[in-house]
């Protein structure tokens, strides 16, 4: 009886493991960016999924724009979450199992010059 309980949950993690590697990623990053929804959405050092990743084809399309002051930046997402650059926590969006970041890196006088999403 143990064991059979323990197959099924190794197959419905299996089965997870292939839902979210097959997801449609085209369907994802359609949600316009929401500067409210961004900074309640996500809490620092929380893990999991959030919407972030949703807003963010929105976000560095139309609100992130290289050359941009840090100040500026601040004041559409906040405060970083993370000491090195500026770092912003997008849940569990790639890789499914380790939180990715939205990266923002500045030349030395605090200019934006690259926009990076890593998972780490």
């Amino acid at each position: 009886m143990k064991q059979t309980r323990y197959y099924k949950l190794i197959l419905i993690f299996i089965i997870g493991i292939f839902a979210s590697c097959n997801r449609n990623t085209d369907d994802e990053d359609k949600l316009v960016f929401n500067k409210n929804a961004w900074n309640i959405n996500w809490r620092k050092h929380q893990s999991g999924e959030n919407d972030r990743h949703f807003m963010l084809e929105d976000l560095k399309k139309n609100h992130l724009k290289i050359g941009m002051d840090s100040i500026e930046i601040k004041k559409i997402l906040g405060e970083p979450e993370r000491d090195f650059n500026f770092s912003y926590n997008l849940g569990l969006y790639k890789s499914g199992f380790d939180p990715t970041f939205l990266i923002l890196e500045f030349d030395k006088n605090g200019k934006l010059k690259k926009i990076n999403v890593e998972t780490i």
